[in-house]
């Protein structure tokens, strides 16, 4: 199968490209100019230079795909303004939906996250009937939120055949981000757990979620779905940092703030 991955140089990205290549679909990946392609170019895919913000570029990279994967995104929180995270995970994403209109793609698949459904409140046995909330706790889920409606929308008017996975806290091999900053911040002793780090957490292994996108794939008949992705293991907040403190070395978090 041909595939194009957006967003294939990132940590869910990366992982993604190794397992479609272990299925032996061909795998074209969008990159810009800047991105750190090593990975990819071990892995021996195609690369199509360009961007999800210029819709020229995405449309050639997206010509004779059967499968189109949107991973790409502005994920670091605190990193840019509000306009900065809208260009890329509204407006790309509004980019992707026409590529995918225009070149013909058969098939969707829309990374979200778990954030988008966020409300500031505890949520025990949730699933997906829960709504959008009306203020967003950062830029980064309020627009991730409108890029998953986008998709959404323009799938059950039947412009694409396209479903979202939200996965929840992604752990796992390849991660550069979060993992690194927990640990910073642990070093620093600036982490800290709330109430304790009492609360549950959900948590999805990035194995699982790559899995979880491939699955969609396959299935036309749930088209305008979102699905949210989590592992089957009940866990705490300070049960989980201290598994990611002895697995990478950094001090485990000891000092609390009040909810």
């Amino acid at each position: 199968m041909n595939v194009l991955v957006t967003g294939g140089t990132g940590f869910v990205g990366t992982n993604l490209v190794k397992k479609l290549l272990a299925r032996g679909d061909k795998v074209r990946c969008l990159v810009r100019k800047t991105s750190n392609v090593a990975t990819l170019k071990q892995f021996g895919v195609e690369l199509a230079q360009g961007d999800i913000t210029l819709y020229e570029s995405l449309v050639d990279a997206a010509r004779g795909v059967e499968v189109l994967y949107h991973c790409a995104a502005l994920v670091e929180a605190g990193v840019g303004s509000r306009s900065d995270y809208y260009l890329l995970n509204v407006e790309g994403t509004r980019n992707v939906l026409k590529a995918c209109e225009v070149a013909s793609i058969p098939r969707l698949v829309h990374v979200s996250t778990q954030s988008v459904a966020f409300d500031f409140t505890d949520k025990h046995n949730a699933d997906e009937t829960i709504p959008f909330p009306i203020y967003y706790k950062d830029y980064y889920s309020e627009t991730k939120a409108l890029g998953e409606k986008e998709v959404l929308d323009a799938a059950k008017k039947g412009r694409v055949s396209a479903c979202v996975i939200r996965p929840t806290w992604v752990w796992g091999p390849g991660d550069f981000t979060i993992l690194p900053t927990i640990a910073k911040l642990a070093r620093r002793k600036q982490l800290f757990l709330v109430n304790g780090g009492r609360a549950e957490t959900s948590t999805s292994y990035v194995e699982n979620v790559c899995d979880s996108l491939i699955l969609v794939a396959q299935h036309t008949n749930i088209s305008g779905e979102a699905f949210l992705v989590t592992d089957d293991e009940r866990i705490t907040t300070r049960e989980f940092l201290t598994k990611m403190a002895d697995a990478a070395g950094f001090p485990k978090p000891k000092l609390s703030i009040p909810y």
